[in-house]
């Protein structure tokens, strides 16, 4: 008589997981794009957009393609964006940046639909420790 075999752990596949789970994220990654091009950008916009480069940077750290963008493509574009904030106090971007920006919930969309969503829960984890640390660091 053959044993019977344990179940597998079932996961949602990451394009259904994004779907289901994400859309909210997706919806406020668009908002602070929309924000800045339209001109009434404030820092909670700022913040989504840098927490989606933090993201991507820590899923670049297993896929060179995406290191590539967020090291070289994206990261320039937060920089500046915070340089000119430092010396005018107001959140604006070029016509070149905000193409990047534009861009961005749809790079980052199609990255996450290609990945498992172990790596995407992963991913996300280092980024909340990441934000616990930096919280503890700024308390004390």
């Amino acid at each position: 008589m053959k044993k019977p075999r344990k179940p597998y752990k079932v996961s949602a596949p990451m394009l259904v997981n994004r779907h289901l789970y994400n859309t909210d994220m997706e919806l406020r990654e668009r908002m602070a794009v929309t924000a800045f091009s339209g001109g009434f950008a404030n820092t909670q916009h700022f913040d989504t957009l840098l927490a989606m480069l933090n993201l991507l940077k820590i899923a670049g750290e297993h896929r060179a393609d995406m290191k590539q963008y967020a090291d070289n493509v994206l990261q320039p574009v937060m920089q500046s964006i915070r340089d000119r904030y430092g010396r005018t106090q107001k959140l604006g971007v070029s016509a070149d940046e905000l193409k990047v920006l534009r861009a961005l919930p749809d790079v980052s969309k199609a990255f996450w639909n290609g990945q498992s969503v172990g790596f995407y829960n992963d991913c996300i984890d280092e980024l909340n420790a990441y934000y616990s640390d930096l919280a503890e660091k700024r308390a004390a």
